[in-house]
């Protein structure tokens, strides 16, 4: 016998018992046989339908649903390279984005993020990075390299506290749109790198904590570092520094 005759009788078998009938005898089960449960009943029709759509398709299984299409690089055609337009004003590595970003279809395609344009500046000479000792924080300036192309620091007063930033004028803007296919390489590798680290904070999630990891723990967390720099930093989830924290008695529940 085939597996599409032992499907087949099965089914058979399946849909009488769904009927309240015994598939030996043909007969009628009493009323209060279990298989007249309404419950059993429908789980039997359930799974006879299920045999029918295997035995229609010639006993091969439904193919599990797709995964979601992976999104492509980020990338931008030359005629869209072109019709970038520098702002007069001074802007954030953030609105950069944001006006390359307009041009590309979120649904099917990684972004340009603002730390690919930094991350890429720095790279190439015109950035550097200044770390904060308490909290581990780092923070880029330019070099004279990139204060001669027209990144200068910025500031704004956020209700609470003078805050500085990086602001590039139309000149850096436009070297930034002239160097977009160098960042967008950069912006390939970064999605990889989180990636990466994705999976590094997933393995970790369970590994024990060293007297050492608890001291800089503390140390950064009473330093003013946020769970995401502590999470980056020691390579776990997010939830499991939480834990921790909780664990020391620096965090309540």
């Amino acid at each position: 016998m085939t597996d599409l005759e032992v499907m087949k009788r099965a089914q058979m078998y399946i849909e009488k018992l769904a009927n309240g009938v015994d598939p030996l005898t043909n007969r009628q089960v009493a009323d209060n046989d279990i298989i007249n449960n309404v419950r059993i009943s429908r789980c039997l029709f359930y799974v006879s339908d299920v045999l029918k759509g295997v035995i229609a398709s010639g006993g091969r299984e439904k193919e599990p649903a797709r995964k979601a299409k992976e999104k492509l690089d980020f990338s931008l055609t030359q005629q869209q390279i072109a019709s970038l337009c520098a702002q007069p004003q001074e802007i954030s590595a953030t609105r950069i984005a944001s006006a390359v970003n307009a041009l590309v279809d979120r649904e099917t395609m990684h972004v340009l993020t603002a730390t690919a344009i930094t991350g890429w500046l720095k790279e190439a000479g015109f950035l550097y990075d200044v770390t904060n000792a308490a909290t581990g924080r780092l923070r880029k300036l330019p070099t004279e390299q990139g204060m001669a192309i027209g990144i200068s620091e910025g500031e704004f007063f956020d209700g609470v506290t003078e805050r500085k930033y990086l602001v590039y004028n139309a000149e850096a803007q436009q070297f930034v749109f002239d160097n977009i296919e160098p960042i967008a390489e950069f912006c390939k590798r970064e999605y990889a790198q989180k990636a990466a680290l994705k999976q590094i904070k997933r393995d970790n999630k369970d590994k024990l904590w060293t007297k050492q990891e608890d001291e800089q723990l503390c140390q950064m967390y009473q330093g003013g570092a946020s769970f995401k720099r502590l999470s980056d930093h020691f390579e776990r989830p997010q939830c499991a520094v939480k834990a921790r924290l909780r664990q020391l008695g620096l965090l309540e529940t």
